[in-house]
Parts: C-alpha cells; sequence; structure tokens
C-alpha cells in the first residue's frame, strides 16, 4: 500500500495551515513530494478556498500580553488568553493578513478561520436494505440493544449519572424537552453570544437525548446514560454551519467549566492547529473527547447489501478519511455501522475511514427532536453519541476512571466478531490505498462497543517506571490486571508485552512497525515490573515507541492495555537567514545536526505555494515580497517541530546588490588571535552611527558576527551615539554569533556624561563550571562597561536572545530555560526564558554574569502517574519547587502559606526587600527563613496577614487564601488591578456562600482564568488545605498565562 502518499498529505496539509488559505483538497492527488533539485517543486492542486472564512483569523501569542501588531484590529479572545480571533475587511486576502502578522516576533503562528458543519446525514431515499420492525420498542432501541449498553446502565443509578457531565457542542440543546430538561446545566450560546443555547436545528437535541434523555413517561425516550448532566453548547447555526473560532471558544468553555466528556459531532476536513492543542489540554485535564468521523464515503453501491442510496444512480465507490477533529490522536474517533436485512452488522454505507478507534450503531436512530418530539436521524453525529454515553455510564460506575483510562476501556471492551467483512472491494478516489481494499481496522478500529464487556473482564493497564530508551534502549513498566473499580486482581496466565514505532502522520496503527515484545508469566500479585531492551538495530536517537500489554480473556478474544508512549523528536532544521528584511532575492540554505533526518519546507510567496523534501546544500530563493518559510525535519517516521521564518524583501537599488540586516562597515570589525584565543573588536566610526541613528526608526543594529566565530568579542559604542539614542528611545541591537542582545542605553546608564560604552562576551569552557544539565548553547560571560567602569545592574532589564545549539537535542521544550552561574554557591540558577520557533531562546536579563541554556529535568519517585506529575516536573525543572527530599516530593503533603509565599516568590523573581522595608508582622521574626520571601511578597501587593500584625507562616493554607494571593500574583505580572479584570463566564458553586467575603471576587477570576478549579464539579471547598501538588499547578497555571 502506498502509505507514503498519506503522509504527505497530512503533514502538508498542516504546514499550509500555518501558512495560507490555500489547502490541498482531500479528493486530487497528495502532494507531490519530489526530491528539490535544487529548490522547492511547485505544489500542483487543487485551490478550495470554500473552506476559509474570509475576513477572519486566528492567532497565538507566545505570552498573554498581545503585540504592536493588534493594535487597532477587531479582535475577541478565543480558546485562552493567547489565543485571538482577528477580524478585518474582507477585501484583504486571508493571506495577505497573515503573512503581515506572522512578522510579529510576539506572535507564535496565525492560521485561517475554517469552516465547520455538522456530519451531514445521508440520503435516506431508499432504506429497504436495512433492518426494519413492526417491533417499535426495538426499532427505538436497537442501537442500545446490539452494544450491550441496557446491561451496563443497570448497572448503575441515574443518581450516579447526574454527578457525570457532558458537553454537547453542536447545534444547542432543546432546552424545555421533557425527557431532557432535568438534565440540562448551565451552557453558552457562541452563535448569538448568550447564556441560552437553544437549539434551532434539532441536530444537538438528537445527540444529546441519545447520551442522557430520560423519559418523562411512557411515551418518552430514555438514551444511554438517563439523567447525566447535559452541557448545551452552541456553536452551530440554525444551518448546521459554524467555524473553528466558535469551536475552540465552546471546547475552552467546557475545559473551564469542568465538563467530564465532550461529544463533537461536527468534522472538518482541515486540521486547525489551534483547536489540536486545545483538546490536547483538555485532554491531559482528565476529559474525554469523542468526535464523529464523518459521512463523506460511499461504500455500497448499486444493489449491494449495505446499498442506502438509489441503487439505479449509486454507481461510485468511494472512501474519505475521517474529518477532524476526529483525526487528532487524543480524540475518539466514531465510525458508525447499520443492521442489514439479515440482522448483520456491516459498515454503514456513508461512515469515514483511516483513524477510526471504535464503531456504534449510526442508521434510523431514535431519540429526541425539536420542541418536544422525536424522530430518527443518520449519520456518525448518532453513532458518537453512543459511545459518549457509555463513556458517561462508566465515570459514573468509576468517578476515579481518568481520560486515558476510559479511551482504553471504549477502545480495548469491543466486539470485532458480530461485524460483518464482506465488503472487501476498491474504491475509485481513496488515492493513499490505490486500487486497494479498505482495510477492517480502517473500517472498523477495534470494533463495536459493547456495554458488558467492562464489567466482567478485567483489563491489562500500563503505567511508566523509568524511560532509558536514549541512553541503552531500556524501558521499566508496571503491569497491572484491574477490574472496572479499579482493583488489582491476580492474573495466573502470562501477559504479552508489544512495542511498536508509531509512524506519525498514518492513520492506522496496523502499519506501524513491531519493535520489541516480552512476556510477563502471571501477576498473581496483582502486578508486575518489567524491563524491556530492544535490540541494537532500534534507533535510540530520534523515535517514537509506544507500548502495550494484551492478555486473553475467557472466550480468547484479545484485550489490549492503555498506551505508553516514548518519544524524542529530530532536531528542527535551521535556515541560513534569519526572519528579517532584506534588499534583493536572497539565497538561503536549510541544514540540520539530526544525522540521517530529511528536510521539507513550505515556501509561501503571495499566491504561489511551493513544497517538498530539500537535498543537503540546496539553495532556496526568497524572492518576496512576503515570504512565508516553515520546515521540518523528519527521521524514523517522526517529525521535528517546526521552524518558521518571514521574510520581507524590498526591491534592489538600481545597480545594487542584495541587502537586510544593515552589517557595520567590515573595516571597523577587527579580528585576531592572541594566546589562542579569536578576539572580535567592533569600533564603528561615530559619524556614520550618527547617521544611521537619525535614519532608523526602529533600532540601532549592529553586526558583530563574524565567520570564524570567537573566544572574545568587544562591541565599543561612542558616548554621544548612546546619548542620542536614549533621546529617540530607539534601543540598540547587537547581533552576533550564537545571541542577539536588544537594550535601551538609558536602562545601564548611571552618569550623563562619559565617553564610551562597551559590550563584551566571553565564550567561557563548561569544563570550568560544573553543569549536570543538558546544555543547550554556548556558555556565556557577558559585561557592560561605561568608560572601563563594570555595571553591575541595570535600570531596565536587557533582552537576550540565545541560539539553541544544534549540536545538543532537546527531550522537553518546557524544561529548557536560561540559567546564570551563582558564584557563591557554584551552581546555575534559573532567570527564565520563552522559546521561539526559529530555535531561538528569549529572556530578560536584570544584571550580567556567566549564562547558558540548559534543560533541567527533575522527577520524583512519588509522582510517577500522579495527576499533577507534569506541573510538578515543569515547575522543579524551572527551580521554583523542590522535593521533600532529592527522590521524594510528597505531592498530597499540606503547605504552609510561608512555603506558598516562597513558591510565588521564586516564579515571579520578586526582589529582594530592601533593609528599609517595615516589618507589620509581629510573628515573622527578623531571623525566619522566609522573612525576605514575605516581606518582599508584601511589599508587592501580594499578601495580607490573617490580621493587622499577624501573619501566621507556619499555618496550612486553605484553598481560598490560595485563590487570592495566586490572583493577586497574576496582578502583579502583569501590571493589571482588579478593575481590569472582567469575568464573562463563570462558574457557579453549592458552596459559594462559605467562601470568605474577601475571598469571593478572587476565586471568580481563579476560576474563570483557569488559575484554580473546583475540589468537585459541584464545589470549591474553600476551608480546605491546599497540597504540594495544587500549589505546583496553580503557579504552574499562572506562568502559563503570562508567559
Amino acid at each position: 500500500m502506498n502509505i507514503l502518499k498519506i503522509r504527505f498529505r497530512a503533514k502538508y496539509l498542516m504546514l499550509g495551515v500555518l501558512a495560507v488559505s490555500i489547502f490541498i483538497n482531500s479528493g486530487i492527488n497528495q502532494v507531490n513530494a519530489e526530491v528539490m533539485q535544487p529548490s522547492i517543486d511547485p505544489i500542483h492542486a487543487n485551490v478550495d478556498e470554500s473552506l476559509i472564512v474570509p475576513g477572519q483569523v486566528i492567532v497565538k501569542y507566545k505570552s498573554t500580553t498581545r503585540g504592536r501588531s493588534l493594535m487597532g484590529e477587531s479582535i475577541s479572545s478565543v480558546g485562552s488568553q493567547r489565543f485571538y480571533n482577528v477580524h478585518f475587511s474582507e477585501d484583504v486576502s486571508v493571506a495577505q493578513k497573515m503573512s503581515a502578522l506572522q512578522s510579529d516576533p510576539d506572535i507564535e503562528y496565525v492560521e485561517p478561520v475554517f469552516k465547520v458543519k455538522i456530519t451531514d446525514p445521508p440520503s435516506n431515499s431508499v432504506t429497504a436494505s436495512v433492518y426494519t420492525s413492526n417491533d417499535l420498542t426495538y426499532m427505538k432501541n436497537w442501537g442500545k440493544t446490539v452494544t450491550e449498553l441496557t446491561y451496563a446502565a443497570e448497572k448503575t443509578t441515574v443518581t450516579q449519572h447526574a454527578a457525570v457531565t457532558v458537553a454537547v457542542i453542536d447545534t444547542g440543546v432543546d432546552l424545555t424537552h421533557p425527557d431532557l430538561i432535568h438534565s440540562i446545566v448551565q451552557g453558552y450560546d457562541f452563535i448569538h453570544n448568550q447564556s441560552n443555547a437553544q437549539d434551532d436545528n434539532g441536530h444537538g437535541t438528537n445527540v444529546a437525548g441519545i447520551i442522557a434523555a430520560k423519559a418523562h413517561d411512557t411515551s418518552g425516550y430514555s438514551g444511554v446514560a438517563p439523567g447525566a448532566k447535559i452541557m448545551p453548547i452552541k456553536v452551530l447555526d440554525s444551518k448546521g454551519g459554524g467555524n473553528t473560532a466558535t469551536i475552540i471558544q465552546g471546547i475552552q468553555y467546557a475545559i473551564d467549566h469542568h465538563a467530564d466528556i465532550i461529544n463533537l459531532s461536527l468534522g472538518s476536513s482541515i486540521p486547525s492547529r489551534a483547536m489540536q492543542e486545545l483538546l490536547r489540554s483538555a485532554f491531559a485535564n482528565n476529559i474525554l473527547i469523542v468526535a464523529a468521523a464523518g459521512n463523506d464515503s460511499n461504500h455500497w453501491i448499486n444493489n449491494e447489501v449495505g446499498q442506502l442510496d438509489d441503487p439505479q444512480k449509486d454507481t461510485h465507490r468511494y472512501a474519505f478519511l475521517s474529518s477532524y477533529p476526529a483525526a487528532f490522536q487524543d480524540v475518539v474517533s466514531v465510525g458508525a455501522i447499520e443492521q442489514l436485512v439479515d440482522s448483520r452488522l456491516t459498515i454503514a454505507d456513508f461512515s469515514n475511514v483511516g483513524k477510526i478507534d471504535v464503531v456504534a450503531p449510526g442508521v434510523n436512530i431514535y431519540s429526541t427532536y425539536l420542541n418536544g418530539g422525536y424522530g430518527y436521524m443518520s449519520g456518525t453525529s448518532q453513532a458518537t453519541p453512543f459511545v459518549v454515553g457509555y463513556a458517561a455510564l462508566l465515570k459514573a460506575y468509576n468517578p476515579n476512571l481518568t481520560s486515558d483510562d476510559l479511551k482504553s476501556i471504549i477502545s480495548t471492551m469491543t466486539k470485532g466478531n458480530l461485524l460483518d467483512t464482506n465488503h472487501q472491494y476498491n474504491y475509485e478516489n481513496f488515492n493513499a490505498y490505490e486500487d486497494e481494499a479498505v482495510t477492517f481496522e480502517m473500517d472498523y478500529g477495534r470494533g463495536l462497543i459493547n456495554g458488558r464487556l467492562a464489567f466482567e473482564i478485567p483489563r491489562p493497564k500500563l503505567s511508566l517506571i523509568q524511560d532509558t530508551i536514549s541512553q541503552d534502549r531500556k524501558i521499566t513498566l508496571k503491569v497491572t490486571v484491574e477490574d472496572l473499580s479499579g482493583h488489582l486482581l491476580t492474573y495466573p496466565y502470562p501477559i504479552s508485552i508489544n512495542s511498536r514505532l508509531f509512524k506519525e502522520n498514518i492513520p492506522s496503527r496496523e502499519f506501524d512497525f513491531s519493535a520489541e515484545g516480552s512476556t510477563v508469566d502471571n501477576l498473581n500479585n496483582g502486578f508486575a515490573n518489567i524491563s524491556i531492551a530492544l535490540n541494537e538495530a532500534s534507533p535510540k536517537d530520534v523515535y517514537h515507541y509506544y507500548y502495550f500489554a494484551e492478555m486473553l480473556d475467557a472466550n480468547n478474544y484479545q484485550r489490549r492495555s492503555n498506551y505508553v508512549h516514548s518519544v524524542r523528536k529530530p532536531v528542527a532544521p535551521t535556515a541560513s537567514l534569519a526572519s528579517g528584511t532584506y534588499t534583493g532575492t536572497q539565497k538561503i540554505s536549510l541544514s540540520t545536526t539530526q544525522s540521517g533526518a530529511d528536510i521539507f519546507a513550505l515556501l509561501v510567496e503571495g499566491n504561489k505555494v511551493r513544497s517538498g523534501k530539500v537535498l543537503p546544500g540546496a539553495a532556496i530563493e526568497i524572492k518576496g515580497p512576503n515570504s512565508f518559510l516553515s520546515v521540518y525535519s523528519e527521521k524514523n517516521y517522526v517529525d521535528s517541530d517546526f521552524s518558521e521564518y518571514v521574510y520581507n524583501i524590498k526591491p534592489a537599488p538600481v545597480g545594487g546588490g542584495g541587502g537586510g540586516f544593515m552589517p557595520s562597515p567590515t573595516t571597523d570589525k577587527v579580528e585576531t588571535v592572541v594566546d589562542g584565543k579569536k578576539i572580535l573588536e567592533l569600533k564603528e566610526d561615530k559619524n556614520k552611527l550618527l547617521e544611521r541613528l537619525r535614519s532608523s526608526k526602529e533600532s540601532l543594529d549592529l553586526d558583530a558576527t563574524s565567520e570564524k566565530g570567537f573566544d572574545k568579542l568587544s562591541v565599543e559604542l561612542p558616548g554621544e551615539v548612546a546619548q542620542k539614542a536614549v533621546e529617540a528611545n530607539l534601543p540598540i541591537v547587537i547581533k552576533s554569533n550564537g545571541f542577539q542582545a536588544t537594550f535601551n542605553p538609558k536602562g545601564v546608564l548611571q552618569q550623563n556624561t562619559f565617553s564610551k560604552l562597551q559590550f563584551k562576551a566571553e565564550l567561557i569552557k563548561k569544563e570550568n563550571y560544573p553543569i549536570d544539565m543538558g546544555l543547550a548553547s554556548s556558555v556565556y560571560d557577558f559585561a557592560i562597561e561605561i568608560d572601563g567602569t563594570k555595571i553591575s545592574s541595570f535600570n531596565a532589564p536587557i533582552e537576550m536572545k540565545f541560539n539553541l545549539d544544534a549540536k545538543n537535542s532537546i527531550h522537553d521544550a518546557k524544561k529548557v530555560g536560561v540559567f546564570y552561574f551563582n558564584e557563591a554557591t557554584r551552581s546555575w540558577e534559573y532567570v527564565g526564558g520563552t522559546l521561539n520557533n526559529d530555535q531561538t531562546i528569549k529572556v530578560q536579563l536584570s544584571h550580567f554574569s556567566k549564562y547558558a541554556v540548559l534543560e533541567y529535568s527533575k522527577s520524583f519517585s512519588d509522582i510517577n502517574k500522579h495527576w499533577a506529575q507534569n506541573e510538578i516536573e515543569t515547575m522543579a525543572s524551572k527551580q521554583i519547587v523542590n522535593g521533600i527530599t532529592d527522590s521524594s516530593f510528597e505531592p498530597e503533603a499540606n503547605i504552609t502559606r510561608a512555603q506558598f509565599v516562597t513558591l510565588l516568590s521564586k516564579a515571579l523573581r520578586l526582589p529582594n526587600s530592601s533593609t528599609e522595608t517595615l516589618n507589620p508582622f509581629s510573628d515573622v521574626s527578623s531571623k525566619a527563613w522566609y522573612k525576605d520571601v514575605i516581606l518582599a511578597a508584601h511589599q508587592a501587593h501580594l499578601i495580607d496577614g490573617i490580621s493587622d500584625d499577624q501573619f501566621a507562616p507556619d499555618l496550612t493554607i486553605t484553598r481560598e487564601q490560595m485563590a487570592v494571593m495566586i490572583v493577586n500574583a497574576y496582578l502583579y505580572a502583569t501590571g493589571k488591578s482588579l478593575a481590569d479584570i472582567q469575568i464573562t463566564q463563570e462558574q457557579k458553586y453549592d458552596d459559594e456562600g462559605t467562601i470568605s467575603e474577601y475571598a469571593r471576587q478572587s476565586v471568580r477570576i481563579a476560576n474563570s482564568f483557569g488559575l484554580m478549579k473546583g475540589a468537585t464539579a459541584l464545589e470549591f471547598s474553600p476551608m480546605k488545605v491546599a497540597t504540594r501538588a495544587q500549589a505546583a499547578v496553580v503557579i504552574f497555571r499562572m506562568l502559563e498565562q503570562i508567559k
């Protein structure tokens, strides 16, 4: 099978999302990905701009502070404080707007707003081949019957169901339907921007009824999980149409209001990067996402058994891949089945294929409808709520099940033997598998969901103990066998542990390579630890392995565990020319230090799109006027992150050549070698600098780069030039090998008259400074001198941007930061840093010293698989939290008020309190270890005492006290006041009346901004003592908000 074609389709489609509003239609031949010789081949593809919403784009900022590029624009927040929906004149093309916005260095990426619709129901003009019966009770409930979901419903109670909340992101819900009215909780209408999410289409009401309808009398209808709570979120209009901006808002609403499960019976043929990120965040926060695969296919033609259309007119067989968001890996993708006249179950005529996790009934499905009515509908839209209702029953039975648990149970507790396999035909348009049949797994995934198996059959479960694949190709896993209640069970038979090499961008996992396996003989104690060593041929530099356990049930069917993934991405390629403004056509090359990796590029210039594989050393011409280049590397079926570049190309002057970053005259650079060290000195003519300063509108740029590199660098700026830069309020930008420094001389000047300012940098040997972390840059010693006197600290921070060293692979970007060497303690201390897409990291420095970019990975033995593991490890990598011991964190231990203030002080890098600072707290001793941080926090208005003169530093902190402090910290970091905060969507808790008056506003803000959630879905528990894990999480969230 031609798997390669589908890889290129998916990857270039995502690249296109990053770049322009020109996309590859899924019905045409995939991207021509021939090797570029020597440049990039044009993409020959149909242009389908009908999928793009004109006059809108989605922008994601690198931090919560918007840049200058959106000044004066009509914008609204979507998803989080880093996502914005930008509205502009439809006379401006989406491509033009994206190109303009992408040049903003504060923007992470821009993407179009895509049109989304309900997964269109198929034609029901002919249904003779579908099972029908005069038994109306069976017809109304056949979907629950063939899946045995009625059995699962009997194992739970309506009271248990009511503890589970399902967000139905759709056309809204009939809020007064007698079978749904008691299940409805507060939702929102993002089409009309109102709290009343009333359905005006019928689709959402039908979906909600399948999930949770509870018959009001004998004439009513009951869904899979009667009485489960439905959160109606309207993102589609009366015709079933919407767009990714409103859907992202809907998903964020579901996250903020603590939904347990999200139903998405909608789809688009284009992947939204912003939506994918938000869904990944939802899944990580234990929200299960289930989506419809789509109804674009036509499996049965003429008079074949599964035909749903007119056999005289239906003569072309075609299949389409699952739509988005179902095709995203974190989402449970649902296909549909139909029941034939002989009661066999087979793939529904319309059901999409490819990335399918499970299937459920989707033809002639009876459920609730508008105006208190009922009706039959068909589609993967109807199959999806069967899976969601099943997930609600599982969650009702065991509320401790995580999103990963639910996904694993749903996917493994299936019946594949009930499904018909006699439809292996050729498809006319399915180019990824040209002239070949679609496989069983591409049709049905793991099989038909079943409500009985999870309650009767134990399941295997894997968790990670230790991963050292990158060192010795070994991984240690814990395997257990559990029942649905989470009880460990003995299992006296062998359990196989499998590992596979994950092929990214290929929809079906059946094409992954088997890597290595092992067997656990028995689990007499309910669990076993097993170490698996990959063979010597298995890659350990770049890989994506996943592991799962399989066991035989009583009927000799394989039951599979959850997946444990181990990923190490290749290094992203870099361009020889940085983003910026240049004069004349530029030639650039792409390179990567990742041995054996291929490089792929997409270049957008105006309406021209070129894409393909890049040969090493091949030159790519950048002609402009506005050029967008997105590149990634690939090795072992694993893709790197994107590196993105934006070039503004000005016409070359007559008789002139290329240009760009205004370089200093080369005669002003002096390069010498002294005692074996390369010395680079830059000293430009004062009059030329003043002339450039007068003509510049943005900055005075100094080029201190050298092809040979340097060991020591000195850049000298005349005092008059520095003073003129202060008067013009223009920053100085010094660009050199490995870093770029940007500063306003006013921030370093400590006297009005001086003759020269010198910026100095020296490369130092890392061996002289112990580094027990991953080194991701060179080690520098920086200094600024005024007339020979070193400036020890600055009045305003200097912005430093470091190039990441491509020789050192980064394993986890969240754990990379800038560190300085503390000479007193002989240790490296974290100072901050924001990673950019161009393989640089930016940081604000308040003083100069020895600096390096490091990756610090720190974990603890008692947080493995803990719900806060990611946040704790990230905060530990930034040296904000420490363990109780080197190996133990004690996540559930209580935390005192003084300890939490200390964490806030580290996170915000609060300056030490001055010696003149008055101490208002009689219980904060001058000798106490926490005295300085408490006084600094009080001076910054982060904290107050429990009384006028008492802080109670050793008391454990309550959740409402934590909410007050974290909101104050957010206000301090953003420069906002409480008056600046507007809460548009507020979670109401049953115990709100028990929140102290002084804390109520902070609790509301903390909840609205996602800084803190309720202790349960219904209660905030303000007086409950907070834990160390909760402290790490709220600080992590606060830093993400202000990043």
